[in-house]
């Protein structure tokens, strides 16, 4: 095993999984190029890393969001709460986008 290779079978890896192959399917195109299993194990490992971190990004960004859409609804609320308002529509509708996209982005980041 040498490390250019090693590079060159990580970099082949990533590749593959951005045209949409799956973990298998990328095993079996790396091992046809003459990978062995210790660098078909790193490279599978670096593509699963790669995607954990966009899908973390991804969930990180929708739980500010999230975050964002509570609190505004908290405040929207607690506004037409004093002024005799009706605020049953703000509570209701910020509130499930808020929870909504909440449970999406710590379902994102928990994988």
């Amino acid at each position: 095993m040498k490390i250019e290779n090693l590079d060159w079978f990580i970099t082949k890896a990533i590749e593959l999984n951005a045209t949409g192959k799956s973990n298998s399917e990328i095993e079996k195109i790396l091992k046809d190029n003459g990978a062995d299993a210790i660098e078909i194990e790193a490279a599978i490992s670096a593509v699963k890393k790669k995607v954990h971190k966009q899908r973390s990004s991804a969930g990180t960004k929708k739980l500010g969001i999230a975050v964002l859409f509570l609190l505004a609804g908290f405040v929207i609320t607690i506004f037409n709460f004093h002024s005799n308002q009706s605020f049953t529509a703000v509570m209701y509708s910020f509130t499930s986008i808020g929870l909504f996209l909440l449970f999406w982005g710590l379902y994102e980041i928990i994988g």
